[in-house]
């Protein structure tokens, strides 16, 4: 890490019925002194949590979401243009650039519903 700012990791320790046990905030430094049998610990329950917010994130964008509704996609390739949904999978959004070509197939989560 190049940053003179102390970065911190906090993360939880959770049971298998996804409460939490324990709370640890631990620096860089300590970091590196864990085990790589640890670390892989850890980076399998991020992976996990992060997995479990974006689900979250798209189930609520997906609740909001309608045929028509206009929307941003958080993509570099669609940055800045608007777009209007055209179809509503499962887990993706078929939408349709509006002054534009094309229809794109887009993930719930990238997507933001303008209001």
């Amino acid at each position: 890490m190049q940053s003179n700012k102390k970065s911190y990791i906090t993360y939880v320790i959770r049971n298998d019925n996804y409460k939490p046990l324990k709370h640890k905030q631990m620096n860089y430094s300590e970091l590196k002194n864990l085990s790589l049998q640890e670390l892989r610990e850890l980076n399998s329950k991020i992976v996990e949590l992060v997995k479990i917010k974006k689900s979250e994130v798209a189930w609520e964008t997906k609740q909001e979401l309608y045929v028509g509704a206009n929307v941003n996609v958080n993509h570099p390739k669609l940055n800045g243009k608007q777009c209007r949904v055209s179809k509503i999978n499962r887990t993706k959004v078929v939408i349709e650039v509006l002054n534009g070509i094309g229809s794109y197939n887009v993930p719930l989560s990238m997507l933001t519903l303008n209001k």
